[in-house]
């Protein structure tokens, strides 16, 4: 787990520097220049699009992932998923033509302004497939970092611009939404200029010769992939998709803001998951269990402590979070949101790297069971809580669906791996966070909002860092934090 962490760190940096140009996009900048409606118009069209990706696709971007070592030249297996996703593209234009109704219907009495949008729809899917394929070509030559600038970096300067642009009235609100979906194919393209640039691009179309086999392999594959897909975007994006029809676009962009917020605390374990998979395959294949577990157990607690650490100092800052914000009394509603999806995330990293282990395994057909079943209760209790409790209902849809979902695949990375997985470490650092959270909530606030954020998380930072130090509770938080405070040349003063 201590090569994992290094591995990580850098790759930590890159992402939350992508979080923080997020942050001044949609929590700053977005909030002062466009209304809560609008906010939540780009918003369900992008919910709407990710629903409809994984049959636009074909499952092009993971047989791309998966199948690159099948092939003679790296590109030939970029020319063949990106001649799938062309495929698909036009293979489902008769659908979207029959859904076209349905989608009206849907969405005519509370999102009506989405409408126009429909056909604008099916682009933007060709468009965000498309940066997604050259993002995963990136990171099958070891240029991970290129597709980490493009879209963490690269897009968000580019939604600042455009954003600029709408602001002075260079285009209206129309000509902004087509510009804010288009920015993901320059992205895209970026990422495709430069590896021509660097001579692992060239302009061919040269397809790859696989065996029939290896081609019933991949159409198996990405059959498989289309479910999961499918499943895994509704479970993530049910709730949005669902407050447009049932509550409004006013709903939808205080819910965006507020998810944004509790996001964060998932870029952790994006990361870590990125550097261990290759370490846990590897441990499978060599039948190495209780490398698996060791790793496993350590990412529970890794991932515990950093998304502990974000939460607390989201809810501490809350009401200093709103007061900054632009038109902060209308996001204020997603209160309780950020605090129910924010608690989901942390149930997310207790399972650590469950999903990814399954998935490696043997069993891996028990994630299409796990993804559709969250899929299934997400939807369920939207449709139940929604109209009683508005976007609070949609955010305790989420939390109940995940803390269910997440009992049973722990329930069988254990039967699987028939190894200790957790102790009483978890539950020592999951009281020490909320102590601490509950506490500087209630901490008066008498300072502008900006200091008062600096100096309860200076406290919340300080307190965390007594208790990494004297408790040695993670071996491999304590050499993380050495290695940025290295890295930035502060190891000469401070040291975990």
């Amino acid at each position: 787990m201590g090569v994992i962490i290094k591995q990580s760190s850098l790759g930590l940096i890159a992402n939350y520097l992508g979080v923080i140009l997020g942050f001044v996009n949609v929590m700053l900048i977005m909030p002062f220049i466009l209304s809560a409606e609008e906010i939540g118009l780009i918003n369900l069209i992008l919910s709407v699009v990710l629903i409809i990706n994984p049959f636009f696709a074909l499952g092009a971007v993971q047989i791309q992932d998966r199948y690159f070592t099948h092939v003679k030249e790296k590109q030939e297996i970029f020319n063949f998923s990106l001649r799938l996703l062309v495929i698909g593209t036009l293979l489902f234009t008769l659908i979207f033509l029959l859904g076209k109704p349905l989608f009206i219907k849907y969405y005519e009495i509370k999102s009506p302004e989405i409408v126009p949008y429909f056909w604008w729809i099916y682009i933007v899917c060709f468009i965000m497939n498309f940066a997604s394929l050259t993002e995963s070509y990136s990171t099958i030559h070891n240029k991970y970092h290129v597709a980490v600038f493009s879209r963490e970096i690269l897009y968000r300067i580019l939604i600042f611009i455009c954003l600029t642009g709408f602001y002075f009235h260079f285009y209206n609100f129309k000509s902004y939404t087509y510009l804010h979906f288009v920015m993901y194919g320059l992205s895209g393209i970026a990422i495709l200029l430069y590896l021509y640039k660097q001579g692992t691009y060239q302009l061919h179309f040269k397809q790859p010769q696989f065996s029939p086999s290896t081609l019933k392999d991949i159409t198996k594959f990405g059959a498989l992939t289309i479910l999961t897909g499918l499943a895994s975007i509704i479970a993530i994006r049910v709730d949005l998709i669902m407050l447009g029809s049932m509550s409004g676009l006013k709903d939808v962009g205080i819910y965006t803001i507020a998810m944004f917020m509790a996001s964060v605390i998932e870029v952790p374990r994006r990361t870590v998951i990125r550097s261990a998979l290759p370490i846990i395959r590897t441990a499978l294949n060599d039948k190495d269990i209780s490398k698996v577990a060791q790793i496993q157990f350590k990412s529970v607690i890794t991932l515990t402590i950093i998304g502990g650490y974000i939460l607390t100092l989201i809810i501490v800052n809350l009401h200093s979070i709103y007061a900054i914000i632009p038109n902060g009394e209308i996001y204020k509603a997603g209160f309780f949101v950020v605090l129910l999806i924010g608690i989901s995330k942390i149930v997310d990293n207790l399972t650590g790297l469950n999903d990814n282990i399954i998935i490696s395994s043997k069993y891996y057909g028990l994630t299409v069971v796990f993804i559709m079943l969250l899929a299934i209760i997400s939807a369920t209790l939207n449709y139940l809580f929604i109209p009683i409790y508005g976007i609070s209902g949609a955010a305790i849809s989420t939390l109940m669906a995940t803390v269910i979902v997440a009992i049973i695949k722990t329930l069988a990375l254990r039967l699987i791996l028939k190894e200790k997985i957790y102790n009483s470490s978890v539950l020592f650092i999951l009281i020490f966070f909320t102590l601490v959270a509950v506490g500087f909530y209630f901490f008066p606030t008498v300072l502008h909002p900006i200091f008062s954020i600096i100096l309860k998380s200076s406290l919340v930072s300080i307190l965390l860092f007594l208790f990494l130090k004297y408790t040695k509770i993670s071996p491999d938080i304590n050499r993380l934090a050495n290695y940025l405070l290295s890295f930035i040349k502060l190891d000469k003063y401070i040291h975990l």
